[in-house]
């Protein structure tokens, strides 16, 4: 296992994750039948999101969708906002497990070959989000906070910026910590703003933004 692939380990990132963001999150179960309901509730209640929007829904429709009582919604998540926030919680966790799995997958291939694949895979994670993470960044801002990995992102730099120093010889830029910074700046921004935009086509825009990262990381462009 190379160095990169260890700071992708999913069990490490997960728990990262979840550490960073104890003293916000509600207490959940442990018993397996709890955990379902909990998840029951949190899947319904991200339906009701995705659908409704932050301040047109409320917790009974997400109590009916989940198939529990509003008791047991309560019993959980207190108020709207801790279960918006658990949300946004799990949606991102999800979003970063498969992201992880992924590029452990290609970490060996060179740069021109790996970037593009990077590229598409980040997109259409983004793309592919539930509603609820458009609604709860547009209407919550505030709640949207818990979409933030501020460890994960560290880890992802730190094993960019290793990828880069193994490649130096085919990259432009000098100072890979920068490079690493801006390119998950850059990506994820088009990710987050564009991808879900119907009137754009979704595979020319992953070939100007992978045209976009080439021209800036390598020498010459492809």
């Amino acid at each position: 296992m190379s160095a990169v692939e260890r700071t992708f380990d999913s069990r490490y990132v997960t728990f990262s994750v979840a550490q960073s963001k104890r003293s916000r999150v509600p207490k959940l179960p442990r018993q397996s039948r709890s955990k379902a309901t909990v998840d029951a509730i949190v899947v319904g209640a991200t339906q009701v999101l995705g659908k409704d929007g932050w301040h047109n829904s409320n917790v009974n429709e997400m109590a009916r969708r989940a198939g529990v009582s509003i008791g047991s919604v309560y019993q959980y998540f207190p108020t709207k906002e801790q279960l918006g926030a658990e949300v946004a919680r799990q949606v991102s966790n999800e979003m970063l497990a498969q992201f992880v799995n992924y590029l452990v997958e290609i970490i060996d291939l060179p740069p021109r070959e790996a970037l593009p694949n990077v590229v598409r895979m980040t997109l259409e994670l983004f793309r592919a989000a539930p509603n609820a993470r458009a609604t709860l960044i547009r209407e919550a801002p505030a709640i949207a906070a818990s979409f933030a990995t501020p460890l994960f992102d560290a880890h992802l730099n730190a094993a960019l910026v290793s990828y880069f120093e193994t490649h130096r010889r085919a990259l432009r830029v000098r100072d890979h910590r920068v490079a690493a910074s801006v390119l998950c700046t850059a990506v994820e921004a088009i990710a987050s703003q564009l991808t879900q935009d119907p009137s754009l086509n979704f595979d020319i825009l992953v070939e100007e933004t992978s045209d976009l990262a080439a021209r800036y990381l390598f020498a010459e462009a492809p």
